[in-house]
């Protein structure tokens, strides 16, 4: 059975940030300036990416007391990598805008 995992983030709502976001912008139209928004950011349905975004964060699969992602030392090429461009570049716009970040193996 494949280890599925997702990086999700918790931060501020900002109109900067919707293009970021999991949903389309329209959807966080009602949305206060400033709401505690929680969004995913990395999706991994095999057991291979999941052990680079394990990699690219320097944590542990099972690991749960670190499972709060430090964003600034993540490997970023790693993460475009294996992740496209566009995936990576919406985690560094909510990493500049302060969200945190957090690993959560499904299986």
């Amino acid at each position: 059975m494949p280890v599925e995992a997702h990086v999700i983030a918790i931060g501020p709502y900002s109109k900067r940030v919707a293009d970021a976001l999991w949903y389309q912008p329209d959807r966080y139209s009602a949305v206060p300036e400033g709401a505690t928004i929680l969004t995913l950011v990395f999706e991994s349905v095999s057991s291979t990416t999941t052990h680079y975004l394990t990699q690219a964060f320097g944590i542990g699969l099972w690991d749960f007391a670190n499972h709060e992602l430090n964003p600034r030392t993540a490997n970023i090429e790693l993460l475009q990598e294996v992740f496209g461009w566009d995936w990576s570049e919406n985690f560094m716009v909510l990493r500049d805008a302060g969200f945190r970040f957090y690993f959560l193996p499904l299986h």
